[in-house]
């Protein structure tokens, strides 16, 4: 259970998450849970360091996951012929009615729906990590919880979590 002192800064870091709607979002949630983390370090708070910490491992792999689907499907817009004012006008370089075109087609489409799903997912855990710190309970995002669970302790000696079992 988290102490009901700590839950405004746990609630924080994990809805810092929901800032992710724009790829500069998820820099300004690392940031905010990195700078909590660091304190939380200082301080040696456990709660805040396992909070936080996980939180921003789980942005920043947000933030990687946003970079490279949104690459996939620039890539996939220039290789069609798109036009992006940044960049020199682009040739059509795959042709959408071969077989290679139709592969890259429905690769295209599969990246386009990632990025919804993982946009969405991704705000989805944030949102569920808050509320469940707001509720008092020591929250653990898939993969990125595991990590920082056992790791901390490794790398902080001070670091004990006590099972209330």
């Amino acid at each position: 259970m988290i102490a009901p002192a700590e839950r405004p800064v746990t609630v924080f870091v994990h809805a810092a998450g929901l800032l992710g709607l724009t790829v500069a979002g998820w820099l300004l949630a690392v940031l905010v849970s990195g700078v909590v983390l660091v304190r939380a370090v200082r301080s040696r708070n456990a709660v805040r360091v396992l909070q936080a910490g996980q939180a921003a491992l789980f942005q920043l792999a947000a933030l990687a996951g946003h970079v490279v689907l949104i690459g996939a499907v620039s890539l996939g817009f220039i290789a069609f012929g798109g036009d992006l004012p940044f960049l020199p006008e682009a040739t059509y370089y795959v042709d959408p009615s071969s077989a290679g075109g139709v592969i890259a087609m429905v690769l295209w489409a599969v990246c386009l729906l990632a990025v919804l799903i993982w946009y969405v997912l991704t705000l989805v855990l944030a949102l569920r990590a808050a509320r469940r710190s707001a509720a008092g309970v020591l929250y653990a995002y898939p993969v990125a919880g595991a990590i920082v669970w056992d790791a901390a302790p490794q790398y902080l000696p001070w670091l004990i979590v006590e099972s209330s079992e």
